[in-house]
Formats: C-alpha cells, sequence, structure tokens
C-alpha cells in the first residue's frame, strides 16, 4: 500500500488538532477530478457546506462536469495544487494536510486527502473533513453580505487564512482588522486569494 505524504500548516495547528471541536461538525465534502481534471463526481457534504457558507452558487449541479481550475482562485493556489496533483499522480501516494476555512465567528480546520482511487485509478479523490471549530467575535471582512469596494484590495492566505498587511507580514483576521483600520470604514475591500510565504515553503519543503 503506498505511504501518505503528511504536512499541516502552520506547524502550530499540531496543538490545536488535539483540543475538542465545538458547534456543528458535518460529515465530509468530496468531489473527484478525472485525468482532465474535470469534476466527475461530488459527494458528502458538498451542497449542506455550500449553502450553509451563502456560495450557493457552486452546489453540486453547477459545477459538475466543469473544470476543477475554472473554481480556482489565484494564480498561486492553481499553482500549488497543480503540484499537489502532479505528485498524487507520479507517486500514487496520497496527501494529507490541514488548512482553514473560516466563516464570519467560526474559525475551521479542515484536512483535505487527495487520493487515486484504487478502483479507478485514473479518478483523483479530494475528501474535505472538519477536524475542529473555535468560535470567535464575528469579523465582518469575512461575511460575504458586507458592503465592497471593488478597487479595494486585500490578500489572504488560502491556506491559513491570514490577512497581509503590507510592511508587517501576514496576520490573522482580527489583527488584520485592527492593522489596516477596516472598523473605521463604511465598506470592506475585496478579498484576493494567494498563498503566504510560509505556506508556500512548508509544501515545498515536503514535496521536495
Amino acid at each position: 500500500m503506498p505511504g501518505t505524504i503528511y504536512f499541516i500548516m502552520p506547524e502550530a495547528y499540531t496543538r490545536e488538532m488535539n483540543k475538542p471541536p465545538v458547534g456543528q461538525i458535518l460529515s465530509p465534502v468530496i468531489y473527484g477530478i478525472d485525468e482532465e481534471d474535470r469534476i466527475v463526481f461530488i459527494g458528502g457534504a458538498w451542497d449542506a457546506f455550500a449553502v450553509a457558507n451563502h456560495a450557493e452558487q457552486i452546489i453540486s449541479s453547477r459545477v459538475l462536469h466543469t473544470s476543477l481550475w475554472q473554481h480556482c482562485q489565484g494564480a498561486m493556489v492553481e499553482q500549488m495544487y497543480r503540484s499537489l496533483l502532479q505528485r498524487v499522480r507520479a507517486t500514487k501516494r496520497q496527501i494529507e494536510f490541514i488548512y482553514r476555512c473560516d466563516a464570519p465567528e467560526i474559525r475551521r480546520f479542515i484536512r483535505m486527502c487527495i487520493k487515486n482511487l484504487e478502483e479507478q485509478p485514473d479518478l483523483i479523490a479530494f475528501t474535505n473533513q472538519i477536524v475542529r471549530e473555535e468560535l470567535r467575535p464575528y469579523q465582518a471582512l469575512l461575511d460575504v453580505y458586507m458592503p465592497r469596494r471593488s478597487d479595494d484590495m486585500v490578500a489572504m492566505c488560502s491556506w491559513c487564512n491570514k490577512v497581509r498587511v503590507d510592511g508587517s507580514g501576514w496576520h490573522e483576521v482580527e489583527d488584520a482588522i485592527a492593522a489596516l483600520k477596516l472598523f473605521e470604514r463604511d465598506t470592506y475591500p475585496e478579498i484576493t486569494h494567494t498563498i503566504c510565504p510560509a505556506c508556500v515553503a512548508k509544501v515545498e519543503t515536503e514535496l521536495s
């Protein structure tokens, strides 16, 4: 049986995984792609998770048979996932890692597993399981209903959900809002997704 490549970003998450979960933990969100990277099956809690996070535009009926890359936000994010897929296909080893997918009032830690399907080796399955949720004060920056300025952008890491603050690096949303003085504004900036240097370095180290 091929081995598994594990990595967690950032390393401090290893401590968080030992704490009990908070709130409702859904069943896994599962989807799979074919050799041309088209989404060919969707299962688990995909639709429930999309609706709960006000993302009805990506319910299964709307994304099935579309390209995975059509739904990947940011060139760097796409490049990283292409590298992961290339490794899985070349080595037949599954990859697991922890990433963040936060809501305005919840920090959400999710374990993703990427692997070939034994019964259909030309297909790659992605299984996403919430392993921990932490309640926190409401963060308007993450609220999809907040008014936005299209000419104003902030960068967020797609894997650790930290926000870039020019001149001082990457910070948790709460700290970034304070540093950028976003609470003083009537509208919020648009969020553009990328991957922070710490997360890039972690992936590159594990895959080298």
